[in-house]
């Protein structure tokens, strides 16, 4: 009996559209920020900035609500909204108004807005996945985030007839090589024969390639240099052609292409 191909699969930015979901509530909640503050508002590029930097810094706050850290909650986007106009009224020496931090909350809010997954899934998904299972490989999705929100896309998913390619998922609040070392000894565990291949694929070489390698795995980089990395662009790129377990593909319909050769 041969061996069983472990392929583990990323779901956002991968197989699921997805930082774009966040694109309109910024433009949306500077538009509100400049109507409140007037001339006293910065420039949009300024705010933009100061978002970003606090949305970033409260990724390991402590959430009160919850005691834990907010990592990628959905507790943090609508709360960073709020404190970025908190933040730019303090420093001009207004008044934060509780109803513009209500707005505020709100729209960041409608980045979570599940009607929107269906539309995000991204072109030739059905077909790689089909190609990857006649190859014989188990799939895996193991994906980061807030518990509810991850669980909304993987029902549009399941709606597009895409969860039956997948033997397992997994969402996990963090994404480190524990967790790629978890998904292979459950993949071992199901398997008569032991595991062949172990392969990663996803568009962050940060959360979905480097974890990997350091688990054990082979890894399929399929970059989208979305805005949380593109900045790191060349780093990350070398960072991928200077390893002999990585492969870069361009294109998620040539992945199967690229497993054939591997497995």
């Amino acid at each position: 009996m041969s061996s069983t191909n472990l392929i583990v699969w990323d779901l956002d930015d991968t197989l699921l559209d997805n930082v774009h979901d966040y694109s309109q509530p910024i433009l949306d909640s500077i538009s509100l920020i400049v109507q409140t503050l007037g001339r006293h508002a910065p420039h949009v590029k300024e705010i933009m900035r100061i978002e970003d930097d606090i949305d970033k810094g409260r990724i390991k706050e402590i959430n009160p609500r919850t005691g834990e850290p907010y990592l990628f909650g959905m507790d943090r986007f609508p709360g960073s909204l709020v404190e970025t106009y908190r933040f730019i009224a303090e420093e001009v020496g207004e008044e934060p108004i509780p109803e513009v931090e209500s707005q505020l909350s709100n729209i960041g809010l409608t980045a979570f807005d599940p009607s929107r997954y269906a539309g995000n899934i991204k072109p030739g998904v059905l077909q790689v996945l089909q190609q990857v299972r006649d190859l014989g490989a188990d799939q895996v999705l193991l994906t980061k985030g807030d518990q509810q929100v991850q669980e909304n896309k993987l029902a549009a998913f399941e709606a597009a007839g895409l969860l039956t390619y997948f033997e397992e998922t997994k969402i996990v609040p963090t994404k480190g090589a524990a967790e790629f070392l978890e998904v292979a000894a459950w993949a071992e565990a199901q398997s008569a024969s032991g595991l062949a291949a172990r392969v990663s694929i996803g568009n962050s070489y940060g959360s979905d390639i480097a974890p990997a390698l350091e688990a054990g795995y082979i890894g399929i980089h399929v970059p989208v240099w979305n805005w949380e990395e593109i900045h790191m662009k060349d780093e990350l790129r070398a960072a991928a052609e200077a390893n002999d377990a990585v492969t870069i593909v361009d294109e998620l319909v040539n992945v199967p292409e690229v497993l054939a050769e591997i497995l």
